[in-house]
């Protein structure tokens, strides 16, 4: 029962960050990029900071894993963007995809290793 709750709970989480971003991203607000990567890393925190307490508060290692996967997503997604353009170091555009890059990598490192902790406490992961 844990299992499938789990893993929608957390894919939810993830999927309303997603949306809220590219809701805000593609605004009329007329944002500066700024604006916009300030979001995306307020949202990589927020994803790594809800998913470790969850995890943590619930004994939920299903919900931390369905996070980290997340935002390891988003870090591959970083890295591609970061292979495939023309930016250089000190270019605002480049250090906002990089520090994009590192927190993603982090949060999701943070959560799995969250979710192993739990998992390990645990009898069993159903």
């Amino acid at each position: 029962m844990f299992l499938p709750m789990g893993m929608h709970f957390g894919w939810t989480t993830a999927a309303s960050l997603v949306n809220l971003n590219g809701s805000i991203s593609s605004s009329e607000f007329d944002l500066s990029s700024a604006k916009i990567a300030l979001v995306g890393h307020a949202s990589a925190i927020g994803a790594c900071i809800l998913g470790v307490a969850v995890t943590l508060s619930r004994s939920a290692p299903v919900y931390g894993s369905v996070i980290a996967w997340a935002l390891k997503a988003c870090a591959a997604g970083m890295k591609k963007r970061l292979e495939k353009t023309v930016m250089k170091e000190g270019d605002g555009e480049y250090d906002g995809v990089k520090t994009q890059w590192w927190l993603c990598t982090i949060g999701a490192i943070a959560n799995i290793g969250t979710a192993l902790l739990v998992a390990g406490r645990q009898k069993s992961l159903f």
